[in-house]
C-alpha cells in the first residue's frame, strides 16, 4: 500500500512540474466492492503490523465504509469514522517510516530533486505539519512527554488545517488535525472534520481529539 502511495506522490510531484490537470487512475478498478474492501483491509492490516501500532474506533462512532478521496493535500487516508448523527468524521491515515521506507523514500527525493541531499524521513511529520498549518487563529500544540506516552510516540502536535476551500466528501470541512509520530516506526495524521452548516456543541472536537489515544496508538 505504501509503495502504491510514493508512486503516487511521484506522480503528483512530475504534474505539478508539467502543470496539467491531475487525473487519478483507481489501480482497483477491475474489481467488485465487495473485493475492494477485503484487499482494502489486507492492505491495512499488513501497514499496521509494519508500523507496529493499533487502532480501534473511537467511543461513540462507526466505522465509514467507502472509498476515501485525495483531499487538499492531505496524506492518503486510510481509516474514517462517523458519529451517529453523521456531523462529525474521523480519519486516519498511517505512514510507514521503518529503515526499509526510509531508504526508498531517501531515493524518492533524490530523483525529484538534486537538492535534496539532506532530506530526512524521519522529520516528514515536521514538514507535513508546517506545510499545512494555520497558525493564524489556532496556536500549534505540540504535546508534552506525558501525553505522548499515552499514544507510546516520540513527537506529535495539533493544529488547524490550511484553509480550503473543497468539502471533503462534498460535505465536510476540517476542524482540527493531529500528527504523532514513533521514530523508525511512522506517524499518524489525523483529521477531525464537521458537516458544514452542523451545530456542533463546544468543545465537542477538544473532547474527541484528548480521547486520541484511545483510537490509535503505537504497540511497546
Amino acid at each position: 500500500m505504501r509503495i502504491f502511495i510514493i508512486n503516487f506522490l511521484v506522480f503528483l510531484a512530475f504534474s505539478a512540474m508539467a502543470q496539467r490537470p491531475l487525473i487519478f487512475i483507481d489501480p482497483d478498478a477491475h474489481l467488485t466492492k465487495a473485493e475492494k474492501a477485503e484487499l482494502k483491509k489486507k492492505r491495512d492490516n499488513y501497514t499496521l503490523q509494519k508500523v507496529g501500532a493499533t487502532i480501534r474506533t473511537p467511543a461513540g462512532f462507526s466505522p465509514l465504509n467507502q472509498i476515501l478521496p485525495y483531499y487538499c493535500r492531505t496524506n492518503p487516508m486510510d481509516y474514517a469514522y462517523v458519529n451517529p448523527d453523521s456531523s462529525i468524521i474521523v480519519t486516519v491515515a498511517i505512514n510507514v517510516r521503518d529503515s526499509a521506507a526510509y531508504l526508498r523514500d531517501v531515493k524518492v527525493m533524490k530523483r525529484l530533486r538534486g537538492d535534496s541531499h539532506f532530506y530526512n524521513p524521519e522529520l516528514q511529520w515536521i514538514l507535513d505539519f508546517k506545510g499545512r498549518a494555520d497558525s493564524s487563529t489556532f496556536k500549534p500544540i505540540f504535546y508534552s512527554p506525558a501525553r505522548l506516552r499515552k499514544y507510546n510516540a516520540d513527537g506529535g502536535v495539533e493544529f488547524y488545517k490550511e484553509k480550503c476551500d473543497e468539502l471533503f466528501l462534498g460535505s465536510y470541512r476540517p476542524a482540527r488535525q493531529m500528527i504523532v509520530h514513533k521514530s523508525y516506526r511512522g506517524f499518524f495524521d489525523i483529521l477531525y472534520f464537521t458537516r458544514d452548516g452542523a451545530i456542533i456543541k463546544d468543545g465537542t472536537i477538544e473532547k474527541i481529539v484528548r480521547n486520541g489515544s484511545k483510537m490509535v496508538f503505537f504497540n511497546k
